[in-house]
């Protein structure tokens, strides 16, 4: 019995531990793709998007800004624990990542900003300009992995809530949040490192053992997909949309070319006519 209860808890570890950055979001782009059809070697040829609903491209760069922040989180070492796309009860969507280490345990949203401005005054945000609402997300979702992993590990969990602005133009902070931390995604894993710790190793080990666990985060099944499967599909992805970034900027010099070659055709036809026009 003892050998049966260690399997059945290696194979929830491996579920929760082995999900990839931006997962959610990758694979729903995946299914999209194989709905639609792969593109013809025309549609190649000419650039045409790869996502019907071009919509959808806003989606792969943010599953981009969680992988990009993941990969980072590699780094951190093996007193901490990191666990990505949480599909928690209660949210719509998942949290970015969940960190769990000696300096404390953080549910960190990780939200690409398109080089657009942003500014933050308490509880209020806006990114070129436009109101978003972003801030009251991240808080909610730091509540919602609070109270799972406090019922999953039995002790009441203090869950940080952080906000990784990935990819942002001018950062302007004139009133700083209280509930979410803000911090730069290059700057994330050296902030993660200067916590101060609050946690004891065993602690840590509760904590953890209780987010590897899918029924901590859902009462659903929560599906077991190979990492290796997700790297694959978003690899697809990527080279698909930097393929068409190449033959639409290759089209692009053609139309400059094409339109000097017009230009200088046309002049070349005009220099006799006005030629014979001249008075002898």
């Amino acid at each position: 019995m003892e050998a049966m209860e260690t399997d059945a808890v290696e194979t929830n570890d491996s579920t929760m531990h082995d999900r990839v950055g931006g997962q959610e979001l990758i694979m729903h782009l995946v299914d999209i793709r194989v709905a639609q059809g792969t593109r013809s070697r025309i549609q190649r040829f000419f650039g045409r998007h790869i996502f019907r609903d071009t919509t959808k491209y806003a989606v792969f760069w943010h599953a981009m800004a969680r992988k990009s922040v993941a990969d980072s989180l590699m780094e951190l070492g093996p007193r901490w624990a990191v666990f990505h796309d949480l599909p928690v009860r209660g949210a719509d969507d998942a949290i970015s990542h969940v960190v769990v280490g000696p300096g404390g345990v953080f549910a960190i949203t990780s939200w690409t900003m398109f080089r657009k401005d942003v500014w933050v005054g308490g509880r209020a945000m806006r990114v070129g300009g436009a109101a978003v609402s972003v801030l009251p997300s991240v808080e909610a979702l730091a509540e919602l992995a609070t109270n799972a992993l406090s019922i999953g590990a039995g002790l009441q969990v203090s869950c940080y809530a952080v906000l990784a602005l990935v990819d942002p133009g001018e950062v302007t902070v004139p009133i700083s949040p209280i509930a979410v931390k803000l911090v730069h995604s290059e700057n994330v894993l050296a902030w993660l490192r200067e916590r101060p710790q609050i946690l004891d190793e065993a602690t840590v080990e509760l904590i953890t053992a209780a987010a590897g666990r899918p029924e901590t985060w859902s009462d659903d099944t929560v599906e077991n997909v190979e990492p290796g499967a997700v790297l694959d599909g978003f690899s697809s992805i990527l080279l698909d949309i930097e393929n068409r970034q190449e033959v639409r900027g290759k089209w692009k010099v053609a139309r400059r070319v094409g339109s000097w070659i017009l230009f200088l055709a046309a002049a070349g036809a005009a220099i006799p006519v006005m030629l014979a026009l001249m008075p002898n």
